[in-house]
């Protein structure tokens, strides 16, 4: 929703089959009070498409090596479905409510297994997937929605 400048940034996600308008951002206590659903929570990938998540739990402390981002304890778990694939990265998860969306994150990371092979780490088909919360973002930065 940000462009590499860091100066222009657009509201609205863009699916295949619709866009949407983003209202403002979850919060803590609305992530801590939506863990578990799956009903409402949304994720937008490049390679996969929109699909329904879930947020697994915040004070995520999820590293990978070097190259990766890693959260210390600040980063949000999420749930995925299998098909969610390496090109996915940056891609919103929100939270619809009311005919209001309300952004969580960007994709992150994603544990893996098995026999895959990507950028930041090797195995196979990423579950759970992890971001940065932008409530996070929004306590500190200038950015907010």
């Amino acid at each position: 929703m940000v462009d590499e400048s860091g100066k222009l940034y657009s509201e609205n996600i863009e699916y295949p089959g619709g866009s949407i308008t983003t209202d403002g951002y979850m919060t803590q206590n609305g992530m801590e009070a939506h863990q578990g659903s799956s009903a409402d929570i949304y994720h937008q990938g490049v390679i996969s498409g929109k699909q329904n998540a879930s947020i697994k739990g915040g004070g995520a402390w999820w590293t990978q090596d070097s190259t990766c981002v890693k959260f210390y304890g600040s980063g949000v778990k999420l749930g995925v479905p299998d098909y969610v694939r390496q090109g996915d990265s940056g891609g919103p998860f929100w939270h619809e409510q009311n005919g209001n969306n309300y952004i969580i994150t960007v994709l992150s990371g994603m544990e893996v297994q098995g026999d895959y092979s990507g950028s930041c780490a090797t195995g196979k088909k990423g579950r759970p997937a992890y971001g940065y919360p932008f409530w996070r973002v929004a306590n500190n930065t200038s950015y907010t929605i």
